[in-house]
């Protein structure tokens, strides 16, 4: 009987406290493992005031959730469904009737795996990334990653700021009126689909199914990715082979591209540093 395995976890922190989050539940046989990312904050306060800050809130309490639900429910739909279910009731229970700006409401990308009878299921939401690397090398994307538009905008607005000589820590303020539009289209026709606290995100998933063979499921926030994405290190091939070979390795080459570009002017980048975390899952006969 094929079943997966643990064979490595990366995490760290660009601040004091990580707005990612990661959790695994079930066993060899039968369980499930999962990265998220909370949203950075465009409000001008938080809303829960017990938490370092709002998207590390939401990206703790929706992970403790899937522990929950991950294994006891049907359908990914159905996980999902409770999960955000389950989110949103605290939500609304520690904010009461304040009224939240659309754009200030917590939300989460994130990519959750699940597998049991020889099957693999897939749900992906955003931009953290999930794929499964072969005994021989093949990769096969699993997270359907959505492009979010506004990045091309957001690209040419650093640069542009960047040009009138702008600090990288100004940068957030100067394009925040842009973020905020963007945000406010979360979940809504004609915007995006993000985990948050909105019931109806669970029929919006992106779900794949497909056999579980040998080799080894990698999943990441975009924080690990830009190992790719940001600081082209390499495409997702090499970057899966690297992190099967040495995640932690690959956090530090990361952090140390980061620390050698504070200013952001070698790698442009809202964020001179973002929390990053990857797992590495082993999928074999067992």
């Amino acid at each position: 009987m094929r079943g997966v395995t643990v064979a490595a976890i990366a995490a760290h922190a660009a601040g004091q406290v990580s707005e990612d989050s990661y959790g695994q539940v079930g066993d060899a046989q039968h369980g499930a493992a999962w990265v998220l990312d909370g949203a950075t904050g465009l409000g001008e306060q938080n809303y829960i005031t017990s938490g370092y800050s709002d998207a590390a809130w939401y990206a703790q309490e929706f992970s403790k959730a899937l522990v929950q639900v991950s294994l006891t429910t049907a359908t990914p739909e159905e996980v999902f469904a409770h999960a955000i279910q389950q989110v949103a009731q605290q939500w609304h229970d520690a904010v009461g009737a304040v009224d939240v700006p659309r754009y200030a409401l917590p939300s989460a990308a994130g990519v959750w795996l699940r597998w049991q009878n020889g099957m693999l299921e897939a749900v992906s939401l955003g931009d953290c990334r999930a794929w499964h690397v072969g005994t021989d090398g093949a990769l096969m994307q699993l997270g359907l990653l959505d492009e979010d538009p506004n990045d091309d905008w957001l690209a040419t607005q650093i640069t542009q700021h960047q040009a009138t000589g702008i600090l990288a820590q100004d940068m957030r303020v100067a394009v925040m009126d842009n973020l905020r539009a963007a945000r406010s289209r979360m979940n809504q026709p004609g915007g995006y689909w993000i985990f948050s606290i909105h019931a109806e995100t669970a029929r919006h998933l992106h779900i794949k199914r497909l056999p579980l063979t040998p080799g080894h499921l990698i999943l990441c926030s975009d924080g690990l990715f830009r190992w790719v994405d940001i600081y082209r290190q390499g495409r997702a091939a090499e970057f899966t082979q690297a992190c099967i070979q040495d995640i932690h390795g690959v956090l530090a080459r990361v952090r140390e591209l980061e620390h050698n570009d504070t200013e952001c002017k070698t790698y442009s980048r809202l964020k001179c540093h973002d929390d990053a975390t990857g797992l590495v899952l082993s999928a074999q006969q067992v």
